[in-house]
């Protein structure tokens, strides 16, 4: 591996980055915002972490943990986002992070809050002048709108942004790289859409000559409209994306009507005659009615901005599979007679969720070819933290069964021994 990592890797690294949070429970928020600022430093500062994205990566602003409720038992990340600047390549980049699996505001008021839209020109406060208004969901406009609260030392993102481009000389030329996975794929187009309908009031002394955003794993942001204004406006956007992950499928038609059938390379469904996957296809037909418009009972036209590209090398994951699997296997020795031939159903249901986590997370760690930092990052988290990304991960997906499903799966450990 020649070092450090390629200009697109290094902001696909910081956009991981952005996620320290992710799986954090903590008695109080400060507590969370301090550990998480602590990983990011420590991470930065790391000599390991110099040998694949460099060590002139100045955190400049953040990061900044913002938490929908923050007065209990345990506290969680909803969104979190940061600012850094390599000097060497004069670039900043915007790391937003995605959904924290824990996190149920992130889940219902963000990433599922798609049945309603709101008009871009009231989010940057300018007339558009358009047949068809662009417009985001209405969960975008909330993450948007809590992105833009957060303050570091009283001040905003972009009012530092402004501040720090006047007060250290910028050389011209300067790029504002915007990045973000999975929610943050949604966020941050966004963003660096309205950091360019507001460029004239940070970058007074145009020392930034390009507004980019390079998100991946996003579900779409807004409407058809809303995708051809960000194509013609934004100066530079490199969308990937992994084709067998469920999450960037939502929430255009074309896209999400393939989710039943994404894992037939690797899963076989318990009944034989089609459909596909019939109780997976059932979930996603209801969960596809969130995006019936409240105002005329009408589909939203949903579209993905482009270009947006299917990254090579995807693979169904065996192993995380028969782990699952084998869990299933065993809790259904104990289901009563009557119950028994639904096993079957429950053991794809859950195999299928076990998988789209997979693809989702730890699948793109080497499809965007940034295994070697990832590792490092994630033992750097665990020294921290006293546990493992991989703990994290499948302790999420268990809270998730178990809270919007009702499942519960024991024999972990077994299992784990076993395998």
């Amino acid at each position: 591996m020649s070092l450090p990592y390629s200009k697109e890797q290094q902001i696909h690294c910081l956009s991981w980055l952005s996620n320290a949070a992710f799986g954090l429970k903590e008695p109080n928020f400060d507590t969370l915002q301090n550990l998480t600022t602590n990983i990011v430093e420590n991470t930065l500062a790391d000599s390991d972490i110099h040998k694949t994205i460099g060590s002139d990566w100045q955190l400049l602003w953040g990061p900044v943990v913002f938490s929908n409720s923050q007065h209990v038992a345990e506290v969680v990340a909803d969104n979190t986002m940061m600012l850094l600047y390599s000097k060497s390549q004069n670039l900043f980049v915007v790391g937003i992070a995605g959904t924290n699996a824990v996190s149920v505001f992130g889940w219902l008021q963000e990433d599922f809050k798609v049945n309603r839209l709101v008009h871009w020109g009231s989010i940057v406060n300018k007339t558009i002048i358009e047949l068809i208004q662009p417009s985001v969901s209405e969960g975008t406009a909330t993450g948007l709108n809590e992105l833009l609260s957060m303050t570091n030392k009283g001040q905003t993102l972009i009012a530092f942004l402004g501040d720090y481009l006047k007060s250290e000389n910028i050389p011209a030329g300067a790029e504002v790289a915007v990045t973000g996975h999975s929610l943050g794929g949604a966020l941050s187009p966004t963003f660096a859409m309205y950091l360019q309908d507001t460029i004239e009031s940070w970058n007074a002394n145009g020392a930034v000559k390009v507004v980019s955003a390079w998100p991946t794993a996003g579900p779409t942001p807004g409407n058809a409209a809303f995708a051809t204004y960000v194509e013609k406006h934004l100066p530079s956007y490199t969308a990937k994306y992994n084709p067998i992950d469920v999450v960037p499928q939502a929430w255009e038609r074309d896209c999400i009507e393939t989710i039943p059938g994404i894992y037939k390379q690797g899963l076989t469904p318990p009944e034989s005659a089609a459909p596909f996957e019939t109780f997976i296809g059932t979930l996603v037909t209801a969960v596809f009615l969130n995006t019936i418009n409240k105002a005329d009972y009408l589909p939203i036209e949903y579209t993905h901005i482009q270009p947006r590209t299917a990254l090579p090398g995807s693979a169904f994951d065996k192993a995380t599979n028969d782990k699952m699997a084998l869990k299933l296997d065993i809790a259904g020795k104990y289901e009563p007679a009557g119950l028994k031939p639904y096993v079957p159903y429950l053991r794809n249901l859950a195999c299928f969720l076990a998988q789209a986590a997979y693809q989702h997370t730890v699948a793109y760690n080497s499809l965007l070819n940034i295994e070697e930092f990832a590792n490092d990052f994630k033992e750097i988290k665990a020294k921290l933290t006293g546990k493992t990304e991989e703990d994290r991960l499948e302790d999420a997906l268990h809270e998730a069964l178990h809270k919007y499903f009702g499942m519960r799966l024991p024999f972990a450990k077994l299992v784990d021994e076993v395998l």
